[in-house]
């Protein structure tokens, strides 16, 4: 049985020939260059060094994730066509489990940790019991306090250990404040074991092989655990754009009743003090024109008695 293995999850990469539990080579890199640059060129070295015929593979293994999601895009693809093309089976390994294999018996309790970016990692808790390594939770994406707050209750409760050993690329990133919040509970893998390698994921993929635990090409899909940075962004801008959009349908509501209360107010007294001053001026143009009528009416009949009385008195 000849297990090709290719991991591309993370920062390094490594490609590795395994056949029948025996490690023929590996090759690791784990500089700057990306995996679409490295990973077909260590593949070529690799089984030209060996003298291996790649026809000669009877499945390929692939970190299927947790990681980077570009690296586990380009890992699934390469995977992917040379299973098409030799028509063989493909055997996705959890990220997580390669990292938490990858570490000593003699650990009781394994967490491996990967950088999930924004203060998040990628993260299980395994335990060993009778050199078995078990996974004893769910695949996390998980706020580092969080999981630290989870690893101190469970070792109060549930754990068999004084320690925890941890292994990933992120304890480069949070060495610091997993040693400050656990102290010397915490125990780090060293810089030769903390990455995760193509042969221990080899090793892991026979298992699997021997078991049936396979698939085509076609149903192979890498896991994220959580959706992309990118994805995530781009669905946050419909929600930002309607949360503006209703503060501003809001803002033009509250603008719209303060306006319009002044004015009501403005009409109301307006149209209370114009109409006493109507009712006052008309009643007063009446009362003129009344004064007025009366007037003109009374005036003539005094005029007409005095010269009645001014007649009376002349002929006396």
């Amino acid at each position: 049985m000849l297990i090709l293995a290719i991991d591309s999850s993370s920062q390094s990469g490594s490609v590795s020939f395994t056949r029948d539990g025996k490690l023929l080579g590996e090759f690791f890199i784990n500089d700057k260059l990306t995996h679409s640059v490295t990973l077909m060129p260590m593949l070529e070295s690799l089984s030209s060094i060996l003298n291996i015929d790649i026809r000669s593979v009877d499945a390929i293994a692939i970190t299927q994730g947790p990681g980077s999601f570009t690296g586990l895009r380009i890992g699934a693809a390469s995977a992917k066509a040379m299973c098409f093309a030799l028509d063989i089976p493909i055997i996705g390994v959890n990220t997580l489990d390669v990292l938490a294999y990858s570490a000593p018996l003699s650990t009781k309790v394994i967490c491996p940790i990967l950088d999930a970016r924004k203060g998040q990692v990628y993260s299980a808790i395994y335990k060993i019991e009778q050199n078995e390594i078990i996974r004893a939770s769910d695949y996390l994406a998980i706020n580092l306090d969080e999981l630290l707050n989870k690893l101190t209750t469970e070792l109060k409760n549930n754990l068999p250990a004084e320690n925890i050993y941890f292994v990933g690329d992120g304890i480069n990133v949070y060495r610091k404040i997993i040693a400050d919040k656990l102290g010397q509970t915490a125990i780090f893998a060293p810089d030769f074991l903390e990455y995760t390698r193509a042969s221990v994921l080899g090793s892991i993929a026979e298992n699997k092989y021997k078991n049936k635990e396979y698939t085509n090409a076609d149903n192979f899909a890498p896991i994220y655990i959580r959706k992309p940075q990118a994805e995530l962004e781009h669905n946050s801008i419909p929600q930002s754009l309607a949360k503006i959009e209703h503060n501003a349908i809001q803002q033009s509501s509250t603008e719209l009743e303060h306006n319009s209360i002044p004015q009501s107010s403005a009409n109301l007294e307006h149209n209370s003090i114009q109409q006493p001053l109507a009712n006052l001026e008309y009643n007063s143009i009446q009362q003129s024109l009344t004064n007025l009528e009366y007037n003109s009416i009374q005036q003539p009949s005094a005029n007409l008695e005095h010269v009645k009385n001014s007649e009376l008195n002349h002929d006396n």
